[in-house]
């Protein structure tokens, strides 16, 4: 039979070590436990929505929300001519699903919300003499249906 000899200064050493090991996993479990935080949704798509429009157009970009607010347009000017004319990158991006749904460049354009899901874009060619085009945008499909 193998006894164990445990002296008063190895028991001391296994109640420090015990005692540091509790306050860590308490430590550990607090800072990883989010129930003192009120996150939501929206707060998370909102902070991933601003490092994306960081990340695609520096800090020269506008948002448009539509009025539910699940839908949300970026759009940056492109400065590409000495004269007047720009170009508008844009995409678009759902809230709920934390994704770009709809991403294009208009020549000397512009975007607007029209509806809750429609977006009207007009689009002109660098060329003063080109014909402005006009299209909806339906953000749940993607799909552009031109305008007369």
């Amino acid at each position: 039979m193998l006894m164990l000899k445990i002296n008063h200064r190895s028991s001391d050493y296994l109640k420090v070590l015990t005692s540091i090991l509790i306050v860590l996993f308490t430590v550990l479990s607090i800072l990883s436990c989010n129930c003192h935080k009120n996150v939501t949704q929206g707060d998370t798509s909102t902070t991933f929505l601003s490092r994306l429009s960081s990340e695609k157009y520096g800090n020269q970009y506008k948002i448009k929300y539509n009025k539910p607010k699940d839908y949300v347009f970026v759009s940056k000017v492109i400065d590409k001519s000495e004269f007047e004319l720009h170009d508008l990158a844009f995409f678009v991006f759902e809230i709920k699903s934390n994704k770009i749904v709809v991403e294009d460049t208009l020549s000397v354009g512009s975007l607007r919300w029209v509806e809750d899901y429609l977006l009207l874009a007009l689009e002109r060619g660098q060329q003063a003499e080109s014909a402005t085009k006009a299209y909806n945008i339906d953000v749940k499909t993607g799909a552009k249906t031109i305008l007369p």
